[in-house]
């Protein structure tokens, strides 16, 4: 399912525009249903830090979990302006997978060919790649989730988290009215 911005912004413009690219190219390269969240914000909910999405009001959604295939978005803290009204950050992608479901043909461990799949189709965004992180302690090194049994068992077969770190420069100003 494709979680979306009624009127993104800023930010939320190109990343609206990955997420839309990656939810629907991977849904037709894959043989599972890929959840795809945008921008989540990191927030401390007691003794915990995780990725949440703003859903209403005052709702957020956690977006860490093995109930689905997923994709989420966390912008840096640190956005610099380079002219009038553009500006760059960093952005780090999430993604959270059973590799059996997406690559069930696949007889080996699939992480690569996952990889492979999202690097070009983010290469037809305004996102450049700067870096891929595996291994749960790196990619999930944000948040806090010790406590969490869900990603007890992170990194072993069929499950497999990654991330990529890219670097965007977006116009402040644009909204999806003006694009």
């Amino acid at each position: 399912m494709l979680y979306t911005k009624t009127n993104p912004t800023g930010i939320d413009v190109p990343i609206q525009k990955a997420q839309k690219l990656l939810h629907d190219r991977l849904n037709d390269l894959w043989c599972a249903d890929l959840d795809a969240y945008g921008r989540a914000y990191v927030l401390d909910r007691g003794d915990i830090t995780i990725p949440e999405v703003f859903v209403d009001g005052k709702d957020y959604k956690d977006v860490l979990g093995y109930d689905c295939n997923r994709l989420f978005f966390v912008q840096d803290d640190i956005v610099t302006k380079v002219s009038n009204k553009w500006y760059e950050t960093n952005v780090a992608i999430y993604f959270i997978l059973n590799l059996k479901e997406i690559k069930p043909t696949v007889t080996h461990r699939a992480d690569e060919e996952s990889h492979n799949d999202v690097d070009y189709i983010l290469h037809r965004t305004d996102f450049n790649v700067i870096s891929i992180e595996t291994g749960i302690d790196n990619v999930l090194s944000d948040f806090s989730i010790s406590n969490r049994d869900n990603f007890n068992y992170a990194d072993f077969e069929p499950y497999h988290v990654f991330k990529f770190n890219c670097n965007i420069k977006y116009d402040l100003s644009t909204t999806k009215c003006n694009v």
